[in-house]
C-alpha cells in the first residue's frame, strides 16, 4: 500500500528509552512512543500486553529488541488504521456490520457477566434436579447382538452351532450377511434398557434376562422372523445424586440467568426505542442472490 506523501504519517516515530531498560521507573501516562498526531502509552501497551497469549507476553519481557517490535506493531496498526478511515473502509457496509456483531455479542457477555454474578440459592439447584430427576437415574442396560432367520429350526440349528463352535458379536455379523433376513433390524443392536423402543419385546425381554456375556437366547418369534439374541455387555444402573450434579446445575442456571438477562435487555430496549415496521415498504424488499466467489488460486 502506498501511503499519501503529504500525510507524513511515519516521520517522527520514536521510541522512547524507557522500554530499553526494564528497571526503570513507567507511569501509564508516560509516551513509550511518539508519532504524527499521536503518541502510545506505557498504560496502552500494558493493557494490549494483558490480552495477549502468554507465550506473547514472554516473548515481550526477554529483550529489549522484543519490546521495541510490539510498540512498532501497535503504531503500525494504529496508522493502518488511520489509513483505513482516511479511505472510509469503516463507513463501507460490510464492516459496519462486523464491528455490530461484535458490539452486540460484548454487550450480550457483559449483561451474562453481570447476572451470573447473583448467588444460586440452594432452593433453585434442588428444584432444577428434582425437575429432571429422570436424566440423572440411568437404569441398568444390556448390550446385545441380534440375528433375524426366517424359521424357528434354522435360528435353532445356528443356535446350537454356535454353542458348539463358540459364539462372539462377529460370528453373529458373518451369519447375518449370509442368513439374515433381509432388512430386518439385526446386527449389534447397542445397550437396551426396560423402556427401549429400538428392538421388538421379546428381544428386549431376553437381553434383559440374561445374567452373563456370552449368554445366547433360544430362538424368540418376532414380527419379522425367529431371532436369536447374544448377550455382548452390561452398564449397571447408575443414579447420580444432587451432590454430583451440584456444580454442574449451578453453571447451567447461572447461564440460564445470563441468557435471560439478554432476553430482557433486548425487550426493554426495543420498547423504549417505539419500534415501528413499515410492512408495505418492506415487501418491496428483495434479498440479492449471492454470487459463488472462486476459491483463492482456483480458475474464475
Amino acid at each position: 500500500m502506498r501511503l499519501p506523501s503529504n500525510r507524513g504519517l511515519l516521520v517522527g516515530f520514536t521510541i522512547a528509552a524507557c522500554l530499553l531498560f526494564a528497571a526503570c521507573d513507567t507511569s501509564p501516562a508516560d509516551p513509550v512512543a511518539t508519532y504524527t498526531n499521536g503518541a502510545l502509552t506505557a498504560g496502552e501497551v500494558s493493557a494490549r500486553l494483558v490480552l495477549e497469549p502468554i507465550h506473547v507476553q514472554k516473548k515481550f519481557n526477554s529483550s529489549a529488541e522484543e519490546k521495541r517490535a510490539y510498540v512498532e506493531s501497535m503504531v503500525g496498526a494504529e496508522l493502518m488504521q488511520r489509513e483505513a478511515r482516511r479511505r472510509k473502509i469503516d463507513q463501507e457496509p460490510r464492516i459496519r456490520a462486523q464491528i455490530q456483531r461484535i458490539l452486540v455479542r460484548e454487550l450480550e457477555r457483559q449483561l451474562e457477566d453481570e447476572a451470573g454474578q447473583t448467588a444460586t440459592q440452594p432452593e433453585e439447584i434442588d428444584k432444577a434436579y428434582e425437575a429432571e430427576r429422570s436424566r440423572f437415574e440411568l437404569p441398568r442396560m444390556v448390550r446385545a447382538s441380534v440375528l433375524v432367520l426366517r424359521t424357528k429350526d434354522e435360528a435353532a440349528s445356528i443356535r446350537q452351532s454356535l454353542l458348539d463352535n463358540g459364539q462372539s458379536a462377529r460370528r453373529i455379523e458373518e451369519l447375518r450377511r449370509t442368513h439374515g433376513v433381509t432388512g430386518a433390524r439385526q446386527g449389534d443392536r447397542g445397550y437396551i434398557h426396560e423402556k427401549s423402543k429400538h428392538v421388538a419385546e421379546a428381544i428386549r425381554g431376553a437381553a434383559l434376562a440374561m445374567t452373563k456375556d456370552g449368554e445366547i437366547s433360544r430362538p424368540l418369534q418376532t414380527p419379522q422372523g425367529w431371532a436369536l439374541v447374544l448377550r455382548t455387555g452390561e452398564r449397571a444402573a447408575v443414579t447420580r445424586t444432587l451432590d454430583q450434579l451440584r456444580p454442574m446445575l449451578e453453571t447451567r442456571l447461572r447461564i440460564k440467568r445470563g441468557r435471560a438477562a439478554v432476553a430482557e435487555a433486548k425487550q426493554q430496549l426495543r420498547a423504549a426505542a417505539d419500534l415501528a415496521i413499515d410492512d408495505q415498504a418492506l415487501q418491496g424488499l428483495q434479498a440479492p442472490e449471492k454470487v459463488a466467489v472462486p476459491a483463492r488460486g482456483g480458475k474464475r
